[in-house]
């Protein structure tokens, strides 16, 4: 066939590329660009489920830190005062918060 066009084989796959990308170059753009939208959509949601598991892996952490307070006391009959007969303040305490 290069024998007949007198064309080097490089010369015509060159125009043969060439040729094809003017025929389909719309068609490669619209692909192009639909890729790149399903990649963004994408991207949001990983960047959506990353967050959420951020979230909810130190959530309990952060809730722990920010509502509970340690009181050092200096002997154990406060403690007992605190706790009450038979746990019946720390219940007490339990259903008021």
């Amino acid at each position: 066939m290069s024998e007949i066009s007198q064309l080097s084989v490089e010369e015509a796959k060159e125009m043969l590329l060439k040729r094809t990308e003017e025929i389909y170059e719309k068609d490669i753009l619209a692909v192009i660009e639909k890729k790149k939208t399903e990649l963004r959509v994408r991207e949001k949601e990983l960047s959506r489920e990353i967050l959420i598991k951020s979230i909810q892996q130190y959530s309990g952490d952060v809730t722990a830190e920010m509502t509970q307070t340690l009181i050092h006391l200096e002997n154990d009959d406060i403690k007992g005062k605190l706790i009450g007969k038979e746990g019946r303040n720390i219940i007490a305490f339990e259903r008021a918060t």
